[in-house]
Formats: structure tokens, sequence, C-alpha cells
């Protein structure tokens, strides 16, 4: 994205859907973005292309999911997680257990061998959207997830 990361990855705001994942899938393999998850850079960088229906519960035409220099060290408490993997986020989205956490969260978890679960908000204004944590997970707190929150969607 220009001026969030590499300057040849376009707008995945102004792309058609099919052109933004297409890059987004090519972004996500690259040394540059490995560099940034474990934090040998600084900035922002896209993770994820918000599904239109999930753009309309979080009330926000934002649609890139974008993932912070201040977020990004976070992630190393979950060591299980590796750069390569951050493009399962996108599955996770699109054809994930969605529940909706309060009105600027969206919590989504889907079996990939095991559970994963990606957290995403908008911010207070509904101009940006961030990955906030990506996780392995497991059913027991899959459990918890379905109690405490507003499921959207199945998976």
């Amino acid at each position: 994205m220009t001026g969030a990361g590499s300057p040849r990855l376009p707008s995945l705001e102004r792309l058609p859907l099919p052109d933004a994942l297409a890059a987004l899938e090519d972004w996500l393999k690259t040394a540059e973005f490995a560099a940034f998850v474990s934090g040998r850079s600084a900035g922002v960088q896209p993770v994820a292309v918000l599904p239109p229906d999930l753009q309309t519960a979080l009330r926000t035409t934002a649609r890139v999911v974008m993932l912070s220099q201040h977020t990004a060290p976070k992630q190393k408490k979950h060591p299980e997680i590796n750069a390569a993997m951050y493009a399962w986020i996108q599955g996770i989205l699109t054809d994930g257990e969605i529940h909706m956490d309060g009105d600027r969260h969206v919590v989504a978890a889907k079996v990939i061998g095991q559970w994963y679960v990606a957290v995403i908000k908008t911010t207070a204004d509904r101009q940006e959207l961030y990955l906030q944590s990506f996780r392995r997970s497991d059913a027991k707190n899959i459990a918890r997830i379905r109690q405490r929150s507003a499921l959207f969607r199945r998976e």
C-alpha cells in the first residue's frame, strides 16, 4: 500500500476485490512482510480484505485489515504463528464462524487442522481496520467466544 507498505503493493482499497485479494496473497509471501512480522520494519501492513458483509456489520467503508507495528510484537506471545500463516486470515474471515464482540470487534474462527482465531477491530471513527490478535485456539476457548458474543455467521 502506498505509504503503508511496499511501494510495489497497490492500494488494496481501490482495486477490484479479486485483484485486491490476489495482490494481498502475493504480498503476504514476501520477505518484506516476514521482516515486518518479526519486528524488523515499522509502519502498518495489510493482512486481509474484509468481506462486504463484515464491512456492513462494522459500519465501515474501509476494507483492508492492517497489522500495526504496535500489535506485531505482541503476536510474539503466540510463537505457533509464523509469517506464512497470516495468509490464513483471509479464509478465516471469508469462510469462518464469525461473532460480533460489541459494535467494533469481529471475532473470526475456523478449523485449519485445529482452531485459529483472528480478532479484527475498527477504529472509533470507523475509517480503519486492524488485526488485534491472531492465535491458535481450542474448543474450550471457542465455547467461551460463542457464549459471550453474538453469532454473525456460521462456518
